[in-house]
């Protein structure tokens, strides 16, 4: 059987032809970075206490962060789970053990 178009290969091939070109492509990029430092962002650290000074600032001003806020949320939700949990699954069992009775009634 003779394709009509023959640099079309199987899907594998086309797969690791992409891999080894972005590898290349990445190698390139990390000599040419170390080529020219200059280009590369250095890393700034932020003054000492500062992280300390945002938070006290957002205590006083009574905000809340979104981390807390959703810690928060799970925790009351999954509190309302499990408050609801043991009715829900005797209430189950209720139900199961009537239409074991029901069906058992018929025959």
């Amino acid at each position: 059987m003779d394709r009509k178009n023959k640099e079309k290969g199987s899907i594998l091939k086309w797969i690791i032809y992409r891999k080894k070109s972005q590898e290349k492509l990445e190698a390139h990029l990390v000599d040419y970075m170390q080529e020219n430092l200059e280009l590369t962002p250095g890393q700034t650290s932020p003054p000492a206490g500062e992280f300390q000074k945002i938070m006290e600032e957002l205590g006083k001003r009574g905000s809340e962060t979104i981390m807390r806020r959703q810690i928060r949320f799970f925790h009351q939700s999954f509190r309302t789970v499990r408050f609801f949990q043991k009715p829900i699954t005797l209430l189950m069992v209720i139900i199961i053990m009537a239409a074991v009775y029901a069906v058992g009634a018929y025959f």
